[in-house]
């Protein structure tokens, strides 16, 4: 093995270190999702989502109570007061764009997309 050819192998193994142990200076991490409750337009809570976590949350609603669960990257509203149970049933919730509505509780959880920031400016104007 020529000297060139050491040097070269060297700095092979020195660009493949630098690349692994400085991946996150190059490269931009995904951010944790949050999941997002509001009552009324109000954020009540804020949630960061976060794999093997499970908790639960108790929210007062305009109509009553509301059980928000989480579970790894995973939100839904597990219990309410409302009366016909519709937020309940949608059931788990694991992608921005996604949202539980009770009517009854004027609540909404939603998770936040970190792309676009979380404001009360309307994506679109309809005439």
């Amino acid at each position: 093995m020529s000297k060139t050819d050491k040097r070269l192998i060297g700095g092979l193994i020195l660009f493949g270190l630098l690349l692994f142990f400085g991946r996150g200076f190059f490269f931009e991490q995904p951010d944790k999702p949050q999941a997002v409750v509001k009552v009324q337009g109000e954020t009540v809570l804020t949630v960061d989502l976060n794999e093997g976590e499970s908790k639960t949350y108790t929210v007062q609603g305009s109509y009553g109570p509301v059980l928000v669960e989480t579970s790894g990257r995973q939100v839904r509203a597990a219990q309410a007061t409302c009366p016909d149970q519709i937020c309940v049933h949608q059931g788990w919730i694991h992608s921005p764009g996604q949202s539980v509505i009770c009517v009854p509780n004027e609540m909404v959880i939603y998770l936040l997309d970190k792309d676009k920031e979380d404001s009360d400016a309307p994506d679109a104007i309809l005439r």
